[in-house]
């Protein structure tokens, strides 16, 4: 399962870092909706280069966020199946 997942993860990180690539609209081409707005905002990117490419930001947070290696706290733990 760890090699599984590790495995969509890092597909799941190529398919971005190539979206992050292709989706350089500006704000002044293109209002993005509230929900990418916000994604942006929350995104922890500082960049003054990206200040006006909300996908950008957006996508480096996502980005950023599956990046980042899991807290033991973080661990989604399979429920018991109960069989009859």
């Amino acid at each position: 399962m760890k090699r599984a997942s590790q495995t969509v993860i890092a597909s799941y990180l190529d398919r971005l870092h190539a979206l992050g690539a292709d989706l350089s609209i500006s704000t002044e081409l293109a209002s993005p909706t509230e929900a990418v707005a916000q994604l942006a905002d929350r995104s922890g990117d500082v960049n003054a280069a990206r200040r006006d490419e909300p996908y950008r930001r957006a996508i480096t947070g996502m980005y950023a966020r599956l990046a980042r290696p899991p807290t033991s706290g973080s661990r989604v733990r399979a429920r018991r199946v109960r069989r009859r």
